[in-house]
């Protein structure tokens, strides 16, 4: 961990910082993001010109979505869709991992389709994750 990052981690106090978004009430801050390091983005706000970090984030498009939160948006639909079909293919898997074993037991191998369902469902999970 660089020591930029270790410095913004211990600046970062949540209670210090949802105190002062609850002063700042009414009046217009934006929060943003900004690439800190080169795999990092951290999002926070500026108070004239002192720097104010509320999170950071390994992708880019992380850091938009909670600027976006706190900036009074929601997350869509349509995320909150992909979430879920994330979630199911990463029970799906772990279901399917666990019962190769039993089946491999009780018939002695394991069908091709289960296997390629694994591989497919790890292949795609390995994509999505940052």
């Amino acid at each position: 961990m660089s020591e930029f990052r270790e410095a913004l981690r211990r600046t970062v106090n949540l209670p210090a910082v949802e105190a002062n978004a609850k002063s700042r009430a009414g009046k217009h801050t934006n929060y943003v993001y900004i690439r800190s390091e080169p795999e990092l983005w951290t999002v926070g706000f500026y108070s004239g010109d002192k720097w104010n970090p509320d999170s950071d984030h390994s992708t880019k498009g992380a850091a938009a979505d909670r600027v976006h939160y706190l900036n009074g948006g929601s997350y869509s639909a349509e995320r909150a869709a992909i979430a879920a079909q994330n979630r199911e293919l990463v029970e799906a898997l772990a279901l399917a991992e666990a019962l190769r074993p039993k089946i491999l037991k009780g018939f002695g191998y394991v069908p091709e389709y289960v296997l390629d369902f694994c591989n497919n469902a790890r292949a795609v999970l390995a994509k999505l994750r940052p």
